[in-house]
Protein backbone atom coordinates (compact mmCIF):
# COMPACT_ATOMS: atom_id res chain seq x y z
CA UNK A 1 0.00 0.00 0.00
CA UNK A 2 1.23 3.47 -0.83
CA UNK A 3 2.61 5.53 2.03
CA UNK A 4 0.55 8.60 2.95
CA UNK A 5 2.65 11.72 3.42
CA UNK A 6 1.94 14.56 5.82
CA UNK A 7 0.95 17.98 4.44
CA UNK A 8 1.87 21.49 5.50
CA UNK A 9 -1.77 22.57 5.32
CA UNK A 10 -5.02 21.20 6.65
CA UNK A 11 -7.96 19.57 4.94
CA UNK A 12 -10.44 21.73 3.04
CA UNK A 13 -13.69 22.52 4.85
CA UNK A 14 -16.89 24.47 4.19
CA UNK A 15 -18.12 27.32 6.35
CA UNK A 16 -21.00 29.79 6.24
CA UNK A 17 -20.27 33.48 5.72
CA UNK A 18 -22.84 36.06 6.79
CA UNK A 19 -23.46 39.02 4.53
CA UNK A 20 -26.14 41.60 3.76
CA UNK A 21 -28.12 41.34 0.52
CA UNK A 22 -26.98 44.87 -0.35
CA UNK A 23 -24.56 47.46 1.05
CA UNK A 24 -24.38 47.51 4.84
CA UNK A 25 -23.22 51.09 5.18
CA UNK A 26 -25.54 52.89 7.65
CA UNK A 27 -26.18 55.73 5.20
CA UNK A 28 -27.59 53.16 2.70
CA UNK A 29 -29.73 51.36 5.27
CA UNK A 30 -31.69 54.29 6.74
CA UNK A 31 -33.54 53.98 8.93
CA UNK A 32 -31.34 51.42 10.69
CA UNK A 33 -34.26 49.44 12.10
CA UNK A 34 -35.27 48.56 8.52
CA UNK A 35 -31.89 46.94 7.74
CA UNK A 36 -32.43 43.43 6.38
CA UNK A 37 -31.20 40.38 8.26
CA UNK A 38 -27.93 38.95 6.96
CA UNK A 39 -27.98 36.03 4.53
CA UNK A 40 -25.45 33.23 4.44
CA UNK A 41 -23.39 31.55 1.73
CA UNK A 42 -21.23 28.45 2.01
CA UNK A 43 -17.61 28.96 0.98
CA UNK A 44 -14.66 26.56 0.92
CA UNK A 45 -11.71 27.23 3.19
CA UNK A 46 -8.36 25.63 3.89
CA UNK A 47 -5.33 26.43 5.98
CA UNK A 48 -2.53 28.19 4.10
CA UNK A 49 0.61 26.10 3.63
CA UNK A 50 4.18 27.26 3.11
CA UNK A 51 6.61 25.80 0.60
CA UNK A 52 9.99 27.19 -0.46
CA UNK A 53 9.46 30.21 1.81
CA UNK A 54 6.27 31.28 0.04
CA UNK A 55 2.66 30.91 1.09
CA UNK A 56 0.45 28.74 -1.07
CA UNK A 57 -3.17 29.70 -0.44
CA UNK A 58 -5.48 26.81 -1.19
CA UNK A 59 -9.27 27.20 -1.38
CA UNK A 60 -9.30 30.31 0.80
CA UNK A 61 -12.93 31.49 0.84
CA UNK A 62 -13.28 30.80 -2.86
CA UNK A 63 -15.86 29.69 -5.37
CA UNK A 64 -15.38 27.71 -8.53
CA UNK A 65 -15.76 29.25 -12.00
CA UNK A 66 -15.48 27.42 -15.31
CA UNK A 67 -15.69 23.93 -16.74
CA UNK A 68 -14.05 21.01 -14.95
CA UNK A 69 -10.74 19.56 -16.13
CA UNK A 70 -8.52 17.36 -13.98
CA UNK A 71 -4.92 18.13 -13.02
CA UNK A 72 -2.49 16.18 -15.19
CA UNK A 73 1.01 14.69 -15.19
CA UNK A 74 2.85 12.03 -17.17
CA UNK A 75 6.08 10.04 -17.35
CA UNK A 76 7.69 7.22 -19.31
CA UNK A 77 9.11 3.97 -17.95
CA UNK A 78 12.34 3.87 -19.96
CA UNK A 79 14.35 1.24 -18.06
CA UNK A 80 12.97 -1.85 -16.34
CA UNK A 81 16.11 -2.57 -14.28
CA UNK A 82 15.36 -1.49 -10.69
CA UNK A 83 18.17 -3.63 -9.18
CA UNK A 84 20.47 -0.75 -8.19
CA UNK A 85 17.93 1.06 -6.01
CA UNK A 86 14.32 2.08 -5.59
CA UNK A 87 12.42 4.61 -7.65
CA UNK A 88 9.82 6.62 -5.71
CA UNK A 89 6.83 8.32 -7.35
CA UNK A 90 5.30 11.09 -5.22
CA UNK A 91 1.68 11.92 -6.02
CA UNK A 92 -0.07 14.31 -3.66
CA UNK A 93 -0.05 12.77 -0.20
CA UNK A 94 1.25 9.39 -1.41
CA UNK A 95 4.60 7.76 -2.18
CA UNK A 96 4.75 4.74 -4.49
CA UNK A 97 7.97 2.71 -4.11
CA UNK A 98 9.16 0.37 -6.85
CA UNK A 99 8.76 -3.36 -6.09
CA UNK A 100 6.78 -2.44 -2.95
CA UNK A 101 3.70 -0.56 -4.18
CA UNK A 102 3.81 -1.77 -7.79
CA UNK A 103 5.30 -4.87 -9.40
CA UNK A 104 8.19 -4.65 -11.81
CA UNK A 105 6.92 -6.23 -15.04
CA UNK A 106 8.71 -8.33 -17.62
CA UNK A 107 9.02 -5.26 -19.88
CA UNK A 108 8.62 -1.47 -19.52
CA UNK A 109 5.03 -1.67 -20.84
CA UNK A 110 4.11 -4.19 -18.15
CA UNK A 111 5.68 -2.02 -15.44
CA UNK A 112 3.78 1.02 -16.76
CA UNK A 113 0.53 -0.97 -16.56
CA UNK A 114 1.31 -2.02 -12.96
CA UNK A 115 2.15 1.56 -11.96
CA UNK A 116 -1.08 2.85 -13.56
CA UNK A 117 -3.10 0.27 -11.60
CA UNK A 118 -1.40 1.31 -8.34
CA UNK A 119 -2.05 5.01 -9.03
CA UNK A 120 -5.70 4.39 -9.92
CA UNK A 121 -6.16 2.77 -6.49
CA UNK A 122 -5.23 6.07 -4.80
CA UNK A 123 -8.19 8.31 -3.87
CA UNK A 124 -8.81 11.00 -6.51
CA UNK A 125 -6.23 9.67 -8.99
CA UNK A 126 -6.58 7.80 -12.26
CA UNK A 127 -3.78 6.66 -14.55
CA UNK A 128 -3.76 5.31 -18.07
CA UNK A 129 -0.85 3.33 -19.51
CA UNK A 130 -0.04 3.59 -23.22
CA UNK A 131 2.92 1.38 -23.94
CA UNK A 132 5.66 2.61 -21.60
CA UNK A 133 3.93 5.97 -20.97
CA UNK A 134 1.75 6.67 -17.93
CA UNK A 135 -0.74 9.57 -18.00
CA UNK A 136 -1.99 10.62 -14.54
CA UNK A 137 -5.07 12.70 -13.63
CA UNK A 138 -6.23 14.06 -10.28
CA UNK A 139 -9.89 15.02 -10.00
CA UNK A 140 -10.63 15.25 -6.28
CA UNK A 141 -10.31 19.01 -5.95
CA UNK A 142 -9.07 21.54 -8.42
CA UNK A 143 -7.65 24.09 -6.00
CA UNK A 144 -5.23 21.76 -4.26
CA UNK A 145 -1.52 21.87 -4.92
CA UNK A 146 -0.82 18.27 -5.88
CA UNK A 147 2.81 17.21 -5.51
CA UNK A 148 4.25 15.20 -8.40
CA UNK A 149 7.87 14.13 -8.54
CA UNK A 150 9.99 11.06 -9.13
CA UNK A 151 13.20 10.25 -7.27
CA UNK A 152 15.68 7.55 -8.32
CA UNK A 153 17.79 6.11 -5.51
CA UNK A 154 19.82 3.78 -7.72
CA UNK A 155 22.32 4.36 -10.50
CA UNK A 156 19.73 3.72 -13.21
CA UNK A 157 17.18 6.34 -14.28
CA UNK A 158 14.01 4.29 -14.67
CA UNK A 159 11.62 7.12 -15.59
CA UNK A 160 12.01 9.93 -18.12
CA UNK A 161 9.81 12.53 -19.82
CA UNK A 162 8.50 13.60 -16.42
CA UNK A 163 5.91 16.28 -17.18
CA UNK A 164 5.58 18.74 -15.58
CA UNK A 165 9.01 18.84 -13.97
CA UNK A 166 7.98 21.57 -11.50
CA UNK A 167 7.25 19.24 -8.58
CA UNK A 168 3.47 19.76 -8.93
CA UNK A 169 0.84 18.40 -11.29
CA UNK A 170 -0.28 20.73 -14.09
CA UNK A 171 -3.29 22.84 -13.11
CA UNK A 172 -6.70 21.79 -14.25
CA UNK A 173 -9.80 23.88 -14.09
CA UNK A 174 -12.11 25.43 -13.05
CA UNK A 175 -10.37 28.49 -11.77
CA UNK A 176 -10.81 29.64 -8.20
CA UNK A 177 -12.13 33.14 -7.64
CA UNK A 178 -13.49 35.32 -4.85
CA UNK A 179 -16.84 34.40 -3.32
CA UNK A 180 -20.04 36.01 -4.49
CA UNK A 181 -22.01 36.91 -1.40
CA UNK A 182 -25.68 37.38 -2.15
Amino acid sequence: MATKRSRAHGQAFTTLVGNFPYGSSPDHNLPVFQAPPPTRQAVSSQVVGFRDGAAHAVNINARINGAFAAKTASFTVNNNDFSTGAAVIILGDFELVSAVDYAIGAAVGNTATNIAAAITNLPGFTATPTGADVAVEYDAGTADIVDFSITHYGTITNFTAITPATGEMANGSPNISAPVLT
